[in-house]
């Protein structure tokens, strides 16, 4: 789902999450199965996915064990509104199965691996298989792109170019991690998706001086590779990886606020300062990243744990998001076991800013625990289940309750969305 972007939605922290929930209609349970979880895959598999074209999240059924049309010939879709998505569902219609494979997941690796990713640049997801035992050009030299429309994904594909196998391995996965690693991302900043190549056991090169970059188009990936720049080894770990966490921990994200991903290192063995006082940011540009880093200021370390991870869920938890809808992420800490009313009355919030995040936190108000349950993770399905998400929210997220051991009605009649205020 799209997001409000920073020319819309202030940079100003909400007081926090309201104290009372807004019911928020869901549909009457399917296969005897309530929705109250975020996504389930079992009698009735379904999630939350824009389909409407309205920037918002429609709930999706993809398949349904009491009735095996859905997946076989369209998805049951429920779209949104303000006050809850739809009673009845409207067909969305899916291609045929392949390779005797139905499309009744959300996403898929077996006989056929396809799963929903905008190739097309319209905003909109398509439907794409990625590979087919039962038609090897598939990820050999193509995808097979189904292409969205507001009734349903186009009944034939169309081929989405991949490029030629590199070290015997074909582009038979949205992204993989072996002989060659690669994923999608835009790396070229045209807000089309490019096919990225991080590392590659027959050329040492690709991950130690440079990722190859295969732009993307309407119609495919371009067939040679250029080269963007990635900084030198640290630690004697090369940037062969989208993200990796060991003796040195990075990933990409946008803390530039320039709309395009840096490269952010969170830990490094050999500089112990990375991820105490800081994190090593090496700034985007169109022909690689900086090949020195700038600091990025990060809060003195909580409960004896340093901020030197992306997120983390243990003596404290946290992580990097967006809660003004603003475009760039706040540090939100949601637990922290040397303060026990963080994650019980209120969340530690350092804000953003260009060289850092404040060394001081902003309390962001919590509503009261549920079922004996605090609000003390990002997201958490137990007793009760609960999430972020942007259900209601112009701006920002919501925090939404799926499911409550203590109140059966939440996830058979609605969800408990608690805007922020």
């Amino acid at each position: 789902m799209s997001s409000p972007g920073p020319a819309t939605c202030s940079s100003t922290l909400a007081p926090g999450f309201a104290a009372a929930p807004t019911p928020f209609t869901v549909p009457a349970p399917r296969c005897q199965v309530d929705f109250n979880e975020p996504a389930q895959d079992s009698e009735v598999a379904y999630s939350t996915l824009d389909l409407t074209a309205d920037d918002h999240p429609d709930l999706v059924v993809f398949k349904d064990q009491c009735d095996a049309t859905i997946g076989q010939t369209h998805w049951d879709l429920y779209p949104w509104s303000a006050s809850g998505f739809a009673g009845a569902p409207l067909p969305f219609k899916v291609p045929a199965p392949r390779c005797q494979v139905s499309f009744d997941e959300a996403a898929q690796d077996a006989a056929v691996t396809y799963a929903t990713v905008d190739l097309t640049g319209d905003g909109h997801p398509d439907l794409v298989a990625f590979s087919d035992q039962c038609d090897a050009s598939v990820g050999q030299t193509h995808w097979d792109l189904y292409a969205w429309s507001a009734s349903g994904f186009a009944a034939a594909p169309v081929p989405f170019a991949v490029p030629a196998p590199r070290c015997q391995v074909d582009f038979d996965k949205a992204s993989h991690d072996d002989s060659i690693s690669y994923a999608m991302m835009d790396l070229t900043g045209d807000g089309t998706s490019d096919l990225v190549v991080f590392g590659d056991h027959c050329d040492a090169t690709v991950g130690q001086t440079h990722w190859d970059v295969y732009a993307g188009s309407a119609s495919g990936f371009a067939a040679a590779p250029v080269p963007f720049a990635i900084p030198a080894p640290r630690c004697q770990i090369d940037f062969d990886e989208a993200a990796q966490d060991a003796a040195m921990s990075y990933s990409t994200m946008d803390l530039t606020a320039d709309g395009h991903p840096d490269l952010v290192v969170f830990s490094d063995q050999c500089d112990a300062s990375v991820g105490q006082t800081h994190w090593d940011l090496y700034p985007w540009s169109a022909a690689g990243f900086a090949a020195a880093p700038v600091p990025f200021t990060v809060p003195a370390p909580r409960c004896q744990i340093s901020f030197d991870e992306a997120s983390q869920d243990a003596t404290i938890a946290y992580a990097a998001m967006d809660l003004t809808g603003d475009g760039n992420p706040e540090l939100v800490v949601f637990g922290d076991r040397c303060d026990t009313s963080t994650g019980q009355t209120h969340w530690d919030v350092y804000p953003w800013s260009t060289s850092g995040f404040a060394a001081a936190p902003t309390p962001f108000a919590l509503p009261a625990p549920r079922c004996q349950i605090d609000f003390d993770e990002a997201a958490q399905d137990a007793a009760i289940s609960y999430s972020t998400m942007a259900l209601t929210a112009a701006c920002g997220v919501d925090l939404v309750v799926f499911g409550d051991q203590c109140d059966a009605t939440v996830g058979q009649t609605h969800w408990d969305v608690y805007g922020a205020q």
